[in-house]
């Protein structure tokens, strides 16, 4: 492959694999080559935090671990060493768990108001 030209502008395109024959052959054509690594556990933490319970952050210098129940951090640990490290699996799981806690909540709201329901009466 022969590579004319390829910083100019509208001529950029950005690749993104895990596959390392993918990025050996672009490695042959350009030296723009970056690889990133995953996450480390405290890290992942953090993010896995921030969007499950990040819209209850008082002030955006606040600790992002802060508004994760205590009962929820030993668990929540373990889901985010269960992401390796990838922020796509980390968003993914993210949005699953508040979804489900969105259900969760509304349940118990739900079953809250039983027992004043007048039909009890």
């Amino acid at each position: 492959m022969e590579s004319k030209n390829y910083q100019e502008k509208g001529r950029q395109i950005l690749l993104t694999t895990r596959l390392q024959e993918v990025s050996g052959k672009i490695s042959e054509i350009s030296s723009l080559l970056h690889e990133i690594q995953p996450l480390g556990l405290e890290h992942s933490w953090q993010l896995l935090c921030y969007l499950t319970f990040g819209d209850m952050l008082k002030n955006d210098n606040d600790d992002v671990t802060l508004p994760c129940p205590p009962h929820f951090k030993a668990i929540g640990r373990s889901i985010a060493e269960k992401c390796k490290g990838l922020p796509l699996s980390l968003v993914v799981v993210g949005g699953l768990l508040i979804q489900e806690t969105e259900k969760i909540l509304l349940m118990l709201l739900q079953w809250g108001r039983v027992p004043t329901w007048r039909s009890w009466l």
